[in-house]
């Protein structure tokens, strides 16, 4: 009797030690597949961070180069207004030297 109830609590540890390897191995697979799958999500998002940033990176390319030709459009003209006043002041200090030579030669 003692021999038979060893026997019947061996067998239901077996069992119980199986069911226990068999809740593991499920345990195991489910992980492994969530993991899989958080996985693909986070190759998902990164390739459409990816696409967003070398979205931006272009658009930020167009507008620096549309600001360059902007700033080199207000270069050539502050460098044709400069022009234009130096010599606008050589020709008023010519006349004012011309007028200042008159002056001198109609007194002397």
């Amino acid at each position: 009797m003692q021999a038979e109830q060893t026997t019947r609590i061996d067998e239901r540890l077996d069992r119980l030690g199986d069911q226990i390897d068999a809740l593991r191995h499920h345990i195991d697979e489910r992980f492994d597949s969530q993991a899989a799958r958080l996985d693909m999500k986070l190759e998902a998002q990164s390739a459409r961070l990816d696409d967003k940033l070398e979205a931006q990176s272009a658009r930020l390319d167009a507008q620096t180069i549309h600001f360059d030709e902007k700033f080199e459009s207000l270069v050539g003209k502050f460098d044709k207004r400069f022009d234009t006043l130096t010599y606008s002041l050589i020709y008023v200090l010519a006349t004012i030297v011309a007028a200042a030579l008159g002056f001198a030669a109609a007194v002397a």
